[in-house]
């Protein structure tokens, strides 16, 4: 399969494109905002997974979907709760139970980092074990045998950080729909 995603432009750990800003909104009161989506099953709507090098993108959305009472893990939004934790063990929980999609940001960083390789395994178990798990956004033109060559991806380039995280509401919006349908 042929892979023609020209990517987003990441340069030294800045986000480089026209969108819409959120602000800082390190400041909110995360009880005054009114959850549009929250799967009672998990702990986290979403978790992200992306290399350092990705952060400033992925941070954009982490705050975008948290504005939208979305549940998220981000790392830094986790720091407290994360200290002192075997990171081993603790992060193959949050990427296997904990979330009811995982969000990954494929490029070639994330390939060459062993927290991305471990939170990506996790990631596969709980996808072959369970279904549709792993949402993947490529950030660049790298393909992940197993991953990219198999599910439906999102092309970074095509979304501003708002659009992306407002993508991820849709999806949570609709599985919920399916579950109640199921229920």
């Amino acid at each position: 399969m042929q892979n023609n995603n020209k990517g987003i432009i990441v340069n030294g750990g800045e986000f480089k494109v026209n969108s819409v800003s959120i602000g800082n909104v390190t400041n909110f009161n995360q009880q005054d905002i009114q959850p549009e989506v929250n799967h009672p099953k998990f702990q986290y709507d979403v978790a992200l997974s992306f290399a350092g090098e990705d952060r400033s993108y992925v941070e954009m959305i982490a705050k975008e979907l948290r504005v939208k009472g979305i549940k998220v893990f981000y790392d830094e939004f986790e720091e407290i709760t994360m200290w002192g934790k075997d990171l081993f063990v603790y992060l193959d929980h949050i990427f296997t139970n904990s979330a009811t999609f995982c969000v990954m940001f494929i490029s070639e960083s994330y390939t060459k980092k062993a927290w991305c390789d471990l939170e990506c395994n996790s990631a596969i178990n709980r996808q072959y074990k369970k279904g549709e798990y792993i949402l993947p956004v490529c950030l660049d033109q790298t393909v992940i045998q197993g991953i990219t060559d198999k599910y439906k991806y999102l092309e970074a380039k095509d979304y501003s950080p708002v659009g992306l995280a407002e993508a991820i509401n849709m999806k949570l919006t609709s599985i919920n729909a399916e579950s109640a349908l199921i229920e």
